[in-house]
């Protein structure tokens, strides 16, 4: 009797044990997490709402590299790409943009701290192929140039495939569609 008592008791503390667990990932864990220099979005309104300017652009293979240097220590690489702009989704920069119009767009390649490439970061570097894309981008200007540059989050850049945009950076928030990008930005 005594057995089946301690068998029923160490059932009892694991099945709380795992519902204390299963309660803290519904409501205590956070959707966004920074993973050191990027943060992974869970849903199409977190990255829409955490972008300036939301578009729907086209990218071709060509591209200038580029180093910028972040403070004395700290630079990074990165590849300039020319980007056509198809429709303009939101537009929360001081600057006027139309569709049609051309914007330059920094894609992190490495980031160096005293001259020492941080670990490999996912996103960072991926070939960006021709094509048409779904950009969560935010601006910033460039102190030396003067030069107003958008960048995009390296772990989410989103490449048009049939009907969806596909994640071609990471895993993280595999495929949207337009549809969910609009309904997200209303």
């Amino acid at each position: 009797m005594k057995k089946y008592k301690i068998i029923l008791l160490v059932a009892i503390v694991l099945t709380l044990g795992i519902c204390t667990f299963m309660i803290y990932e519904k409501t205590f864990k956070p959707t966004s997490q920074s993973m050191g220099l990027t943060k992974i979005y869970k849903t199409v309104s977190e990255i829409s709402n955490d972008s300036e300017l939301v578009i729907k652009a086209s990218i071709s293979n060509h591209y200038e590299e580029n180093e910028r240097y972040l403070s004395s220590d700290q630079k990074k690489e990165e590849r300039i790409y020319d980007v056509e702009i198809i429709t303009i989704y939101q537009n929360l920069t001081s600057k006027e943009i139309a569709e049609g119009d051309v914007i330059r767009l920094a894609h992190t390649v490495e980031i160096y701290i005293n001259e020492q490439p941080i670990s490999q970061i996912e996103g960072f570097g991926i070939d960006i192929k021709e094509g048409h894309y779904l950009l969560f981008l935010n601006s910033y200007t460039d102190k030396n140039t003067g030069e107003v540059v958008y960048v995009q989050n390296p772990k989410h850049m989103y490449k048009k495939t049939w009907w969806k945009f596909r994640n071609i950076a990471s895993k993280e928030l595999p495929k949207i569609s337009e549809k969910e990008v609009m309904d997200a930005i209303k």
